[in-house]
């Protein structure tokens, strides 16, 4: 999909989720609406200690980094 912000134009290709259809869950506005479950689980990015101007970080997470070492 080509997409244009700012007159600056790129093109945006979102990740493709294959999902099954589970049981009927309920209903809503009088239709049925259904589970989907994911046939492949999401892969988790892993986590780096990085280091930038004397200051530690870690990617992958949103806690700061004081609180993981405890």
């Amino acid at each position: 999909m080509k997409l244009q912000y700012r007159g600056v134009t790129y093109s945006y290709n979102p990740p493709e989720v294959e999902t099954t259809l589970g049981e009927v869950g309920g209903k809503y506005r009088g239709l049925d609406w259904k589970f989907r479950n994911l046939k492949k689980p999401p892969v988790l990015q892993p986590t780096v200690s990085l280091k930038y101007r004397s200051v530690y970080y870690q990617t992958g997470t949103t806690l700061p980094l004081k609180a993981l070492s405890q």
